[in-house]
C-alpha cells in the first residue's frame, strides 16, 4: 500500500482478504488500521473501514474453505465484487497495465518472460511486487515473496532458503524433493546420491513447478543488488527453465545503477535480457499532480507544490515531508533522513532502543532475535514492537517476523548510533549468534557480518570458516573464497596469537578447495603463507593442524609437478597426525597411503599404512572415506579391478553423505578411469556425465581430463570421427598442462591405436607419454610407453628416467599392468595418474 493512511485503500484490503477467506487476516489487518488511524490522525475509523469490517462478520460463519471460489475459466479475473488495488497506487497508470497483462498471461500460462522492476530508493518497487501479488492473488493464484539484504550479501542462496521455507509451507513434506535439504536443513537428510548443485537447482524446479501447477504462482524477488552469486545461478536457471508458460511468474526489484555493482546479478539480467526472457520496467518519479494527490491523503492543506519541489516527486520523501509538515515540522531543505529522524524523536527511549536494537540486527527480525539481545522483558518488548508497528515503522511479515515499512528508516535508526555504540551492539548480537552457530550453520554468514562490525576478529574468523565449509557443500565456491579471503584478513590482526595458526590453515584449507575441480584449473600461489602457518603449528604443538597444513602444502606441489616435494608433505603429515587423537591418526594415516598410491611411491609404505588405520577404524567403528578410497587405488595396483571398483564406490559413497564435494569428484574420477581400462565403456560415460554435471555447478566451462576418457571410448569403439575428437581433447588436456593424466592418456591411446593397427599413431602418443613421464619421474607411465615403443626400437629420452628391466620388477615397484605390459601383454597397460592429494586432515 503506498500510504498507510489511505483509509480507501485498508478497507480494499480488508474486502480482498474477506472474499480470499483470510477473514483472520482480515479482521487483524482492520485492527492495525485502526490503530494507525487513531494515533495519527486522532479520528476512528471512516464508514467504509467500518463497513468493512461489518461485511467480514457478516461472511466469517459462511466461508466453507480458504480458497477463493472462482471457477478456473474465470482465474484471469478478481472475484467479483473484490476492488481492484488501484487505490493502493497513484499514478503509474501504465506500469499497472503491463503488470496485469503479464499476471493475466501467466495465469492462461502463457509465456511472458520475468518481471525486473528498476527504480531509486523509495520510489515505489516493493509496492509495484506488491501489485504483483495481489493480482495474482485476485485472479485465483498464489504469490512469495523474499528480499535480499545488504548485510547477507555473502549468505549463499540467502534469498532463495526465505522463499522456500516460506513455499515449503503449502506442500506435503513427503512430496518435497529430498534435495531441498541442501539448503533447508529442517526438512532433514537430502537423500541419497550424490549432491551436486545440478540436482539442487532441478528440485527447486520441481517445487515451484509442482506448486504452479494447482494453482498460478508468483515469486517476487527484492532487492536483488544484494543477492549473492549462488542465488543469481539458481534465479537463471529458474528463469531459463520455467516461465508463464508453466504458471509461474519471476518478478525482481532492484535499485537502478546499484545493480550494476553485483557483477553476478547484472550478468544473469543480462543474460536473460539478451534471450528475451526479461520485461524490465522502469519507475520514474512521480509529477506535480500525482505528488499533490499523495500528499492530498495525508492532509488537503499542506503545500503540495513545495512537496513536490522538495521531494523532486519521490513518493517516500514526499510522504515523510507530509506527514512532517502536518505535525508542524520539516523545515526546508531537509533530506529524507532528517524527516524519518524527526519521527523517531516522539518515540520513548525503551522504543527507540528496541529500533535502534532491531535496525542493527538487520532488514528482518523476530522478537527472539531481539530478546536475545535488548535489555527488556517480553511484555516491555512486546509492547515496544507493538508502538513500532502502529507507529508504520515495522510491519509483521509471515508469522513470526518483523521487517521495516523501507530500508531508509532503518537506515535512518542506525544511523543514530555512535561509533562506540555500533561495536557494543554488533558484539552482543554476534555473542547470541556465535552461540547458534554451531548447531546451524545457516547463521554462520550473519555472524561474520556482526561479529567483524564489533571488531572480534577471532570470532569472525571462525564464523567464516563455517560460512566457507557451508558454500563448499552448496558448491557456491566463489562465496567460499570471499569467506576465506575475509577470514585470512581477520586473522592477519590476532597478531601471532594461539589461534592464529588453527584459523589460518583452516581458511587456507576452504582457499584451495575452492579453486579445485574437474577443470583442472591451477591453484592459487598459497605455498609460502602454508608454510608458514604450518611452521608456527608445529611450534604450538597443534598437530592436527600441522598435518593439514602439509597435506595442503603436497596439493600445491603436486599441481605445480613437483612429485618430490608432495611425496615428503605427504609423510609429514602422516608423521604429524600419530601424535594426535586415534581418529585423526586414522585419517591422516589412511590420507598418506592414498595420497603415496596416487604419487606411485612408497607402495610398500602404503600397504603398511592402510593396514594401521584399518585397524584403529575397525576400533572406533569408524567407515572413512579415505580408507576405502586408498584400498581401492592398491587393489587396482594389484591388479584386482573387481574389488578396486567396490572400494571406490563405497569410497564416493561415503563422500556423498558428508556432502565432502572434493572427494565426490575425485572419487567419479577414479571411478571413470578404471571403467575404462575394464572397456565398460556404458558405465564410465554415466560417471563421466556426473563429473561434467559437477564441473557445470562448480562454473567450470571445461573439463578436459573428462573429455579426454571419452575421447579414449570414442577411439574403442572404432568410431569414424574417433581421431579428430581424441586430438581436440589432448591438445585442451596439453593446454591446462596437467602432464601426469596426459602421459596416462597418451599411453591409453597408444594402446587403443596398437590394437587396431595404426603403428605411426601408436608411435607417436608412446614417445610423447615417454618424454612427460620422464619429466615427472612416473615409473608405471614410463615402463609402459616402453612397453609400446618397443616394437619400434626406440630409445628413452635423454631426460628419461633410464629403461626399466621387467626381471628384478615386483609388486610394490610397479603396478600389476605395468608388470603386463613389460612381459609384452598385448592389452594396453594403464596406470595411476597424479590425483590431488586431501587436503584435509579433519575428514
Amino acid at each position: 500500500m503506498a500510504d498507510p493512511l489511505s483509509e480507501s485503500g485498508h478497507a480494499a484490503v480488508v474486502r480482498l482478504l474477506s472474499r480470499l477467506g483470510r477473514s483472520k487476516e482480515a479482521l487483524a489487518h482492520y485492527e492495525r488500521a485502526r490503530r494507525v488511524l487513531e494515533i495519527e490522525l486522532g479520528a476512528p475509523p471512516s464508514d467504509a473501514l467500518e463497513e468493512a469490517r461489518r461485511a467480514l462478520q457478516s461472511v466469517a460463519g459462511t466461508r466453507p474453505s480458504a480458497q477463493p471460489s472462482v471457477p478456473a475459466s474465470d482465474t484471469a479475473r478478481p472475484p467479483a465484487g473484490v476492488p481492484p488495488p488501484d487505490a493502493f497506487f497513484i499514478g503509474r497508470d501504465a506500469e499497472r497495465t503491463e503488470i496485469d497483462s503479464i499476471v493475466h498471461a501467466t495465469v492462461g500460462r502463457r509465456p511472458t518472460g520475468a518481471v525486473l522492476v528498476t527504480g531509486e530508493p523509495g520510489i515505489g518497487k516493493s509496492h509495484m511486487l506488491t501489485r504483483v501479488g495481489e493480482r495474482m492473488i485476485a485472479a485465483g493464484g498464489q504469490a512469495f515473496v523474499a528480499r535480499a539484504f545488504e548485510a547477507e550479501v555473502a549468505r549463499s542462496y540467502g534469498i532463495w532458503i526465505d522463499l522456500l521455507r516460506v513455499t515449503v509451507r503449502t506442500q506435503s513434506r513427503e512430496e518435497l524433493p529430498p534435495k531441498l535439504g541442501l539448503l533447508l536443513p529442517e526438512l532433514g537428510a537430502a537423500g541419497d546420491g550424490p549432491g551436486d548443485r545440478a540436482q539442487l537447482f532441478e528440485a527447486v524446479v520441481d517445487l515451484l513447478r509442482d506448486i504452479a501447477s494447482e494453482r498460478p504462482t508468483a515469486i517476487m524477488l527484492d532487492d536483488i543488488q544484494w543477492i549473492d552469486e549462488a542465488s543469481s545461478s539458481l534465479l537463471h536457471y529458474v528463469a531459463r527453465h520455467m516461465d508463464a508458460a508453466d504458471g509461474l511468474l519471476i518478478a525482481c526489484a532492484t535499485r537502478a545503477g546499484e545493480i550494476d555493482d553485483n557483477a553476478a546479478a547484472s550478468r544473469v539480467l543480462r543474460s536473460l535480457d539478451r534471450d528475451r526472457r526479461l520485461r524490465t520496467i522502469e519507475l520514474a518519479t512521480l509529477n506535480a499532480a500525482e505528488t499533490a494527490e499523495l500528499v492530498r491523503q495525508v492532509d488537503s492543506v499542506l503545500d503540495a507544490t513545495r512537496i513536490f519541489v522538495e521531494s523532486n516527486g519521490n513518493p517516500l520523501f514526499a510522504l515523510e515531508l507530509a506527514r512532517s509538515y502536518r505535525q508542524g515540522g520539516a523545515d526546508g531543505g531537509r533530506t529524507i533522513d532528517a524527516v524519518i529522524a524527526g519521527h523517531l524523536a516522539p518515540l520513548t527511549d525503551q522504543v527507540r532502543e528496541t529500533l535502534i536494537w532491531a535496525a542493527a540486527h538487520g532488514r528482518v527480525f523476530t522478537p527472539d532475535d531481539l530478546a536475545r539481545v535488548v535489555p527488556l522483558d517480553v511484555a516491555e518488548l512486546l509492547m515496544a514492537l507493538g508502538e513500532l508497528e502502529r507507529r508504520g515503522l515495522v510491519r509483521p511479515v509471515g508469522n513470526d517476523a518483523y521487517d521495516f515499512t523501507h530500508d531508509l528508516v532503518r537506515q535512518a535508526a542506525y544511523r543514530t548510533l555512535s561509533q562506540p555504540r555500533r561495536r557494543l551492539v554488533h558484539r552482543h548480537i554476534a555473542q547470541g549468534l556465535n552461540a547458534l552457530a554451531g548447531t546451524n550453520a545457516a547463521l554462520a554468514a550473519a555472524l561474520v557480518h556482526h561479529a567483524a562490525l564489533a571488531g572480534e576478529d577471532e570470532m569472525a574468523a571462525r564464523a567464516c570458516i563455517l560460512a566457507g565449509e557451508q558454500a563448499l557443500r552448496l558448491f557456491a565456491n566463489s562465496e567460499a573464497v570471499g569467506f576465506a579471503e575475509q577470514g585470512l584478513r581477520h586473522v592477519e590482526r590476532l597478531g601471532h596469537g594461539p589461534a592464529e595458526p588453527e584459523l589460518r590453515i583452516a581458511l587456507l584449507r576452504i582457499r584451495v578447495l575452492a579453486a579445485t575441480g574437474p577443470g583442472l584449473r591451477s591453484l592459487p600461489s598459497l605455498s609460502e603463507a602454508i608454510t608458514e602457518a604450518t611452521n608456527a603449528a608445529e611450534e604450538q604443538g597443534l598437530q592436527a593442524a600441522a598435518a593439514t597444513g602439509h597435506y595442503l602444502l603436497s596439493v600445491v606441489h603436486q599441481e605445480a609437478g613437483d612429485v618430490q616435494r608432495a611425496e615428503s608433505s605427504t609423510l609429514r603429515a602422516a608423521e604429524a597426525g600419530r601424535a594426535a587423537d586415534n581418529k585423526t591418526r586414522a585419517r591422516q594415516l589412511a590420507n598418506t597411503a592414498r595420497c603415496l598410491l596416487e604419487l606411485e611411491t612408497e607402495i610398500a609404505r602404503s600397504r603398511e599404512l592402510i593396514d594401521e588405520a584399518g585397524g584403529i577404524a575397525d576400533s572406533l567403528g569408524l567407515d572413512l572415506c579415505e580408507l576405502h578410497w586408498a584400498r581401492g587405488l592398491l587393489k587396482r595396483w594389484d591388479g584386482r579391478e573387481e574389488e578396486a571398483l567396490s572400494s571406490l564406490s563405497r569410497a564416493l559413497a561415503l563422500a556423498r553423505r558428508d556432502q565432502d564435494r572434493w572427494r565426490e569428484y575425485k572419487c567419479l574420477t577414479w571411478l571413470a578411469m578404471l571403467e575404462q581400462e575394464m572397456g565398460r565403456y556404458a558405465d564410465m560415460q554415466a560417471h563421466c556425465e556426473e563429473l561434467r554435471t559437477v564441473a557445470a555447478r562448480l562454473q567450470e566451462d571445461e573439463t578436459p581430463f573428462v573429455e579426454t576418457l571419452q575421447a579414449l571410448a570414442t577411439l574403442a569403439s572404432a568410431e569414424r570421427s574417433a581421431n579428430a575428437v581424441l586430438a581436440k581433447a589432448l591438445a585442451r588436456l596439453r593446454a591446462v598442462d596437467d602432464k601426469s593424466y596426459l602421459a596416462y592418456a597418451l599411453n591409453r591411446a597408444a594402446g587403443l591405436y596398437r590394437q587396431t593397427d595404426c603403428a605411426e599413431e601408436a608411435r607417436h602418443c608412446a614417445a610423447e607419454a615417454l618424454t612427460i613421464a620422464s619429466i615427472m619421474h612416473r615409473r608405471n607411465e614410463i615402463a609402459i610407453a616402453q612397453a609400446m615403443l618397443a616394437p619400434f626400437g626406440a630409445e628413452a629420452p635423454a631426460q628419461g628416467a633410464g629403461r626399466f628391466d621387467p626381471a628384478p620388477c615386483g609388486p610394490d615397484d610397479l603396478s600389476a599392468r605395468a608388470r603386463s605390459a613389460l612381459c609384452g601383454f598385448a592389452e594396453p597397460p594403464p596406470a595411476i595418474p597424479t590425483a590431488a592429494p586431501t587436503p584435509d586432515g579433519q575428514m
